[in-house]
């Protein structure tokens, strides 16, 4: 009988542990952005997986998210991007900027538009109000890095 009740107790907790680690790896999934292809006049597709309360947050966040990615990584997979801002000083003043240059960038359709909205969906408990979108985006790199290499370097 204490047998029957250990195997139970175990199977349980690697029931437990494996849901955990479903959890984890889906976090480490869903923070990655993917590139999807590249189309004429320099603009690159993204797919970018956001969370937020509504569509235009998730969007917004999205945007920021791939910027902000761009801006101090690059992005290295099916198409090579170099970081757009490549010097230190350069860096280390986006770093303490306000992240008012973002918010302009996201704003302007030269530098970054939604493509399409590819999935929407509910994400933990019932009851939570966050969302979990997956969005492609459209960016023109050059352009972001024209923009922001001129403002750091005329302040």
């Amino acid at each position: 009988m204490k047998i029957k009740h250990i195997a139970i107790t175990l199977v349980s907790l690697a029931l437990l542990f494996s849901c955990k680690t479903v959890q984890m790896s889906h976090g480490a999934i869903e923070s990655k952005t993917t590139h999807i292809h590249s189309e004429m006049g320099g603009w690159e597709i993204f797919e970018v997986s956001s969370r937020g309360q509504g569509h235009r947050s998730m969007k917004d966040n999205a945007k920021m998210k791939l910027v902000d990615e761009l801006i101090r990584y690059g992005y290295r997979g099916t198409v090579n991007i170099t970081p757009l801002l490549t010097t230190p000083k350069a860096l280390r003043m986006y770093e303490q900027s306000d992240q008012a240059i973002l918010s302009s960038i996201i704003k302007s359709k030269q530098y970054i538009t939604q493509h399409s909205k590819e999935v929407e969906g509910r994400i933990g408990r019932r009851k939570q109000k966050q969302k979990q979108a997956t969005i492609l985006l459209k960016v023109h790199p050059n352009n972001i890095r024209r923009f922001v290499n001129s403002y750091y370097e005329d302040n």
